[in-house]
């Protein structure tokens, strides 16, 4: 049986809240390609970084969710996730958060948290 490798840093959520600015510049874009989304899905993949999708019964949405599994970068066993009644526009949310709302720059600017309760 394998075991999760655990760094000093540990397993870390990312709570990323859109704001009203970023929710509107989200919507102004417009409805993405399936095509576009799978790019950005196959981007992170390739840059280590795990995918999954979960259905939540609870709120009636799907959840999508990106952990960083790269051990030499600074959001290594962090995750982001997102929200919505498909599981298309979850995944599209999720990775407006990373690729455009954070960007580049470390994960650990947002609120992070290890309650996952």
């Amino acid at each position: 049986m394998s075991k999760k490798k655990q760094t000093s840093t540990g397993w870390r959520f990312i709570n990323i809240n859109l704001t009203a600015e970023q929710k509107a510049a989200y919507k102004a874009n417009g409805e993405r390609e399936p095509q576009s989304i799978i790019d950005d899905m196959v981007y992170l993949l390739e840059t280590r970084h795990k995918m999954s999708w979960s259905y939540s019964p609870e709120n009636d949405m799907f959840i999508a969710s990106v952990t960083c599994k790269d051990e030499e970068s600074p959001n290594y066993q962090a995750t982001v996730t997102a929200r919505h009644q498909t599981p298309l526009l979850a995944t599209d949310v999720l990775l407006y958060k990373i690729l455009e709302v954070i960007g580049s720059s470390e994960w650990d600017f947002a609120e992070t948290t290890d309650d996952w309760g």
